[in-house]
């Protein structure tokens, strides 16, 4: 995001930064190609119902994301292409 832009969702949509890196299990990061979309992500701001909050990570849909040129570091899903939420 550029500036002080703030997004705010509407209809059920959660705005996310997706994870696009892949840490081995002795903390190597390797950076995935750009062939394939992430399905990974982090919340950065919730939708109107409540289950989600951000800084939540979740794995998502990723045929459904969408994605702006003006923004490309964010996606834009809906609430219900969520499969899960990952605790840590």
């Amino acid at each position: 995001m550029k500036g002080n832009e703030v997004f705010i969702p509407v209809n059920q949509r959660l705005i996310i930064k997706p994870i696009i890196e892949t840490v081995t299990d002795s903390g190597i990061i390797i950076p995935d190609g750009k062939e394939d979309k992430p399905y990974l992500g982090i919340i950065l701001n919730e939708g109107a119902s409540g289950i989600y909050s951000s800084g939540e990570k979740i794995c998502f849909n990723k045929h459904t994301a969408l994605q702006f040129d003006k923004f490309p570091d964010v996606l834009i899903i809906k609430e219900e292409d969520v499969y899960f939420k990952i605790k840590q």
